[in-house]
């Protein structure tokens, strides 16, 4: 009974919350119940996915580990799990491990660098009640922790999770968001930038998830800030992220 109780106050906390920081972000269309959108499948291959924009030189990716609800971090729980050789900071040889304890509440950044200075790709926020099942249905113990992995896309405003099927609490998910104010901006690809891709970034720009690799991808009820550039949703489980129309 503590426990549920624990867990409603949390998930209470946690939308509040999200709703307090999209109403100040200019944010549209609330994340609701099951996050995935199942009628509305895209087979893989078949999005306009937004691509990052050229740079003078290649995107470097740094990795932040923010305090949780136990205290500051010092970065101990993460590691790299795939260093760029030295002048190849590209995003096709980035990925970072870090892990998840059920208990423990843990939040990680990954922020870019690009002509414009550094800023924020994708936040993914871990509540101490969020890991309930391994990927073969095992439930995951009070106090165990689980090796996390994100992959950044080389190419696309996307990041892919492992272990794929990790699954989460239905009453205190985690959260991510990403953010594409690094994207081309030509969105169509016509070469120019006008009120056809104004238009869809504001209706028809959406955040889709992806069960497994090769699988169809599926729009998330998410909020979508248009003044912050970002989406952000709560997640069932595993497997991969990105911002499509």
């Amino acid at each position: 009974m503590r426990e549920d109780a624990m867990n409603r106050r949390t998930m209470i906390v946690l939308l509040t919350a999200a709703l307090a920081t999209a109403a100040c972000s200019d944010a549209t269309g609330p994340p609701t119940e099951p996050t995935a959108v199942q009628e509305m499948a895209v087979p893989d291959g078949a999005l306009h996915s937004l691509h990052w924009a050229g740079t003078e030189g290649p995107l470097e990716f740094t990795i932040e580990a923010l305090p949780d609800d136990e205290g500051p971090s010092d970065g101990g729980d993460i590691v790299i799990a795939e260093a760029p050789a030295a002048g190849e900071a590209r995003l096709d040889r980035y990925e970072v491990s870090f892990w998840a304890v059920k208990g423990r509440s843990r939040s990680v950044q990954i922020n870019y660098r690009d002509d414009h200075g550094v800023r924020p790709f994708l936040r993914f926020d871990v509540p101490r009640y969020a890991l309930l099942r391994h990927p073969d249905g095992s439930r995951i113990a009070w106090g165990e922790a689980v090796r996390i992995t994100v992959k950044v896309d080389r190419t696309r405003i996307a990041a892919f999770f492992a272990p794929s099927g990790l699954a989460f609490s239905r009453w205190d998910r985690p959260w991510l968001r990403i953010w594409y104010g690094g994207a081309d901006w030509d969105f169509n690809g016509d070469g120019v930038i006008d009120e056809q891709d104004q238009e869809i970034e504001q209706r028809r720009l959406r955040l889709w998830f992806q069960d497994e690799p090769g699988a169809p991808w599926y729009p998330l009820r998410a909020w979508h800030s248009l003044r912050g550039k970002w989406f952000a949703a709560p997640l069932d489980h595993f497997s991969g992220g990105q911002v499509s129309f």
